[in-house]
């Protein structure tokens, strides 16, 4: 993974604790706590951390003092904290139903609609002020939107162009109509952005999807498509595009724009199917809560397991990782509730179900190797309690850092999530009131799992506080204990339990050591979450630092 100096320099410690302590306050950084009413209201306090330069770092919504905890004490016990880097409520009446994240992270966008209807552009690590914006007031319907790995997105509307601009501008480098009587409605860019395409059609249902060359911006080929439009998908290199209607999903060629595949959906479906990173397989659900895996054999695709989501009426999100590893699901419990269910490729079985959702999941995004996924969802409803955004790792149903429902003034229900290729930026889109209530408005809301402080965290080691620069880290990280410790051993352990590595500390003082990504063959280790453990010490819970490549 390659980044720009001054993000190297802004991997300054990922949320390697399994809590991140309440305000963050350290000499060189500014915290401004003043009162906003509409959030003093809701019995919360905001503390906006700064660097010295005077750009935000992060936003941390705490309880206020003396006031009840929150989110209640029948919610959930989260890992992570309420923190995002900002959030945007700048929505002239308008609802964020639809957003993409550039892989490097450093861009994000949205797609408004219902009113003062346009495409906003974000630098992820800036602030909340969109750097350029795209009218779309043509627009009848939602505005779809995707992204490439660094410098393109591409949106449409229905009744509206496919446009496709570069990060640095609100010109679009093509702008592609449709046959006569057909609208837009999905649109999408291969992660290398060689490839884009949409699907438009009419409102009997016959339509079409269009893919054109990223390069010259020609198109190479329409096909057919039949019935009501729900999704479309490229695979991450751009050769195989999925269009998804009410009962089947079409697998097309992008290259010859021969039909792949035509591939059947039982119980009709709402959502797009997901397709791997090299198109070896494909994902489908819907009506029938029934979440189907396929790889394709040499001459069509073949279900290889499926899984009735237990407990559930409809399956509302599907997604799977780039290269085919990890399957998420999304569904709905009528009347209230939520399930976020994750599976291997290799068997329907889930790995682990999160059943603490109040309401509908709404979208589902993967880092491509699997190793994170973020969730969003329409979050309470009645009595219920739920999240609207959370992040989990592959080998545990409880996220690694949330947005409890009603935590933040100005969101409620979350409609659309994205995560970058590493895993540190996110971004969000919804209405400002809960999905299933009248009135308009939205936000979009950007959050950094990095921790920008690198803020020593405390109870990780036996009670002591460590510090780990950088973290996630490519090349090497050091690790440093605030105490000497009885052993001058530290550990580099596997998710599974397995030693990867043996550390000696550094010549640089007792409580010291270094990591070089390497495992005792002096072989790297792959992108993954490792633990640093002690046993002389007793770690009641091993410490977390993330490798990536």
């Amino acid at each position: 993974m390659n980044y720009t100096s001054d993000a190297s320099q802004r991997i300054a410690g990922f949320l390697f604790a399994f809590g991140l302590l309440g305000a963050v306050t350290l000499p060189s950084l500014a915290a401004d706590t003043t009162a906003d009413p509409a959030l003093d209201a809701r019995g919360v306090v905001q503390e906006t951390v700064l660097d010295p330069a005077g750009r935000v770092l992060v936003r941390t919504l705490t309880p206020a003092p003396g006031l009840p905890e929150f989110p209640s004490a029948n919610a959930p016990a989260y890992r992570g904290a309420t923190d995002y880097l900002w959030l945007d409520t700048a929505h002239g009446a308008a609802i964020a139903a639809d957003v993409a994240i550039t892989g490097d992270g450093a861009f994000g966008c949205a797609g408004w609609w219902l009113n003062n209807k346009r495409t906003s552009l974000y630098a992820m690590s800036d602030d909340n002020v969109p750097e350029w914006e795209r009218l779309m007031p043509a627009v009848e319907f939602q505005i779809r939107v995707d992204a490439n790995r660094a410098d393109r997105i591409a949106t449409t509307g229905r009744a509206d162009s496919l446009y496709v601009f570069d990060v640095g501008s609100n010109v679009p480098v093509a702008s592609q109509w449709f046959e006569p009587g057909h609208v837009g409605q999905y649109s999408a860019i291969s992660a290398d952005g060689g490839t884009y395409a949409a699907v438009a059609g009419v409102p009997s249902g016959v339509g079409a999807i269009y893919v054109y060359d990223g390069v010259t911006g020609v198109l190479r080929f329409t096909g057919p498509l039949t019935g009501t439009l729900h999704g479309l998908t490229l695979s991450a290199d751009g050769r195989f595009a999925a269009a998804t209607t009410r009962t089947s999903v079409k697998i097309f060629d992008t290259t010859t724009g021969a039909l792949r595949d035509s591939v059947a959906i039982a119980g009709e479906t709402q959502i797009g199917s997901a397709l791997s990173g090299d198109g070896r397989y494909l994902v489908t659900g819907g009506l029938a809560r029934i979440v189907r895996a396929y790889e394709w054999n040499g001459t069509d695709y073949e279900q290889i397991w499926l899984d009735a989501i237990g407990g559930t009426t409809w399956a509302t999100a599907l997604a799977i990782s780039d290269d085919g590893s990890t399957v998420a699901a999304g569904a709905w419990v009528n009347p209230s509730g939520g399930h976020v269910v994750l599976y291997d490729i290799s068997s329907g079985i889930p790995l682990w179900v999160d059943t603490s959702y109040g309401d509908w999941i709404s979208d589902l995004d993967l880092t491509p190797d699997g190793g994170l996924l973020v969730a969003s969802s329409w979050g309470d409803l009645d009595t219920t309690e739920g999240n609207v955004v959370s992040v989990y790792e592959r080998s545990s149903a409880l996220p690694i850092h949330a947005i409890p429902d009603d935590a933040v003034f100005g969101v409620g229900s979350a409609e659309s999530v994205a995560i970058s290729d590493d895993g540190t930026k996110v971004i969000a889109g919804g209405k400002s009131v809960h999905a299933r209530l009248l009135g308009d408005g939205g936000f979009v809301m950007a959050i950094d799992l990095l921790d920008p402080t690198a803020v020593e965290t405390a109870g990780a080691l036996g009670g002591s506080a460590w510090r780990v620069l950088p973290n996630p880290f490519v090349e090497g990280t050091r690790i440093e204990a605030s105490r000497q410790l009885s052993s001058p051993h530290l550990d580099v352990v596997a998710v599974d339990g397995s030693l990867v590595r043996r550390l000696e500390r550094n010549g640089l003082g007792d409580t010291t050591w270094s990591w070089d990504g390497r495992d005792d063959r002096g072989e790297q280790v792959p992108t993954g979450v490792y633990y640093i453990r002690s046993e002389a010490d007793r770690l009641d819970e091993p410490m977390r630092i993330v490798r990536i490549r």
